[in-house]
């Protein structure tokens, strides 16, 4: 994976840094890309819900780095458009 997204540092973002980014997102511009990557269509008025797992026990380690915890590393993500189901 590291190999696709070619990160700066050569190691992807903690889950600490990724949650640091989530919590500063406008939502309704974000509903409005995903709405254009999982190719659904919400009418006016519709709300496109979100769900996430993690794969409980999953997780990544690091023994060439020590200031890296384990964390989380396989997730789902649905998106859904809740008026419809």
């Amino acid at each position: 994976m590291i190999d696709l997204f070619q990160p700066p540092k050569n190691r992807l973002p903690s889950y600490s840094t990724i949650r640091r980014a989530l919590l500063h997102i406008d939502y309704k511009d974000y509903s409005v890309c995903l709405s254009k990557f999982f190719n659904i269509q919400p009418k006016t008025g519709e709300t496109v819900g979100l769900d996430g797992k993690v794969l409980k026990g999953s997780y990544q380690i690091e023994n060439d780095n020590p200031n890296c915890d384990s964390h989380p590393a396989i997730m789902l993500v649905s998106a859904y458009i809740v008026e419809r189901g």
